[in-house]
């Protein structure tokens, strides 16, 4: 998923609201979520990042954080392993 990609590297995420986006990107704190089909929302967001370093640095170490606590493969095996478990008893 490319916006973990982005999180995990540190660098905020600026997407639409969809999918599993929702679910990984923090609006207003790892990155900024806007609606589709809104290319003014989406300019603003964009600069907001590019003006604002304590913003961008701010929501990029956030980003970080989260993508090395809840999206690694060693989360995605446990999760699996909790899952399979939980159907097995």
């Amino acid at each position: 998923m490319p916006p973990v990609e982005a999180m995990a590297a540190g660098t905020p995420v600026v997407a639409t609201r969809s999918g599993a986006v929702v679910e990984t990107v923090q609006d207003g704190k790892t990155g900024f979520l806007v609606d589709k089909n809104n290319a003014p929302a989406l300019a603003e967001a964009i600069l907001k990042l590019l003006e604002n370093d304590e913003i961008r640095e701010s929501m990029g170490r956030a980003g970080r954080k989260r993508a090395f606590e809840y999206f690694t493969w060693e989360q995605a095996a446990d999760q699996t392993l909790q899952l399979y478990e939980t159907l097995c008893n």
